[in-house]
């Protein structure tokens, strides 16, 4: 006997790309215990927050599996400063992240993890893109003053030449 999951219960899922270390994910009708798989390469550093306030609806482009997962109109951001807000919501199914068909990121969420919610947001993000923008930035503002510091070295030498 196979037992088939009954499709009625399953959540309802719709994600959005912000970028490719970002997503953001909106669950509804989750009632039941579910395994969220994310088709992206096993890494255990990819995290999902819940988030305390509801994220703005993304108009639906793709739906798939009879309606049960809803692709949202992707963003491809490569700058996102939501990541450096505090209030990412707090993180859930960190021990129950596995790797999924043999290379995806899985999480088995229930409704204990999400504090008994039926809807709820989620954000999946991948933990170190935070640091990568933090010494982009670093990068960025010491090229720009080594530049600086050539113009005004060479500036000063042709005038002292002079």
């Amino acid at each position: 006997n196979d037992i088939q999951p009954d499709a009625s219960q399953a959540p309802v899922i719709q994600f959005t790309k912000i970028n490719p270390t970002k997503y953001k994910v909106k669950v509804r009708n989750a009632t039941k215990p579910y395994t969220l798989v994310f088709s992206e390469a096993y890494n255990k550093k990819w995290q999902l927050f819940l988030q305390e306030k509801e994220l703005l609806s993304e108009p639906s482009s793709i739906k798939h599996f009879n309606g049960e997962i809803i692709e949202g109109k992707h963003k491809n951001q490569f700058i996102d400063l939501d990541i450096f807000n505090q209030s990412q919501g707090k993180v859930i199914a960190a021990a129950n992240h596995t790797n999924a068909n043999g290379y995806a990121n899985a999480w088995t969420i229930s409704p204990e993890d999400v504090d008994g919610k039926t809807e709820y947001d989620l954000i999946l993000a991948f933990a170190p893109q935070k640091d990568f923008y933090i010494y982009f930035v670093i990068s960025s503002v010491s090229v720009v003053f080594l530049c600086l510091y050539l113009l005004i070295y060479s500036y000063r030498k042709k005038n002292e030449k002079k």
